[in-house]
């Protein structure tokens, strides 16, 4: 078994999770707060 943590854009969340899902992984999604991936 392996754990994997990512940090995501926003925009890209949803085809991600749909691969990942489709392929046999289990996804754990959850929001934050902060400005690391903001775009100015």
């Amino acid at each position: 078994m392996k754990f994997i943590v990512s940090v995501v854009n926003k925009d890209d969340v949803l085809p991600l999770v749909e691969a990942l899902v489709a392929n046999g992984y289990g996804v754990t999604t959850f929001k934050t707060a902060g400005g690391f991936l903001r775009k100015e």
